[in-house]
């Protein structure tokens, strides 16, 4: 069992990433970024989820390292929900 893998789009998490989600561990970026493309796909309207290093980016470098990010994402309302490690 030790190449259980889970893949899905561009996304593989394996059995040390899903373990992540027993009991009071901290998730990791793996199991987020899945998660987030899960969502987008899930729901019937737009939405998009930029991945775990999106945050780390925007507290390091400001908007001059995400700003490329949006480019080709049109937003008309923004809710952001930053996922910090801090």
């Amino acid at each position: 069992m030790g190449n259980f893998k889970v893949t899905y789009n561009k996304h593989t998490l394996t059995l040390e990433d899903l373990s992540t989600l027993d009991g009071q561990n901290w998730l990791n970026d793996q199991v987020i970024n899945m998660y987030g493309e899960l969502i987008m796909d899930a729901v019937p309207h737009k939405v998009h989820f930029f991945n775990s290093f999106f945050y780390r980016q925007l507290a390091t470098k400001g908007y001059e390292g995400v700003k490329r990010w949006t480019k080709k994402v049109r937003f008309a309302v923004v809710c952001l929900l930053c996922l910090g490690k801090d």
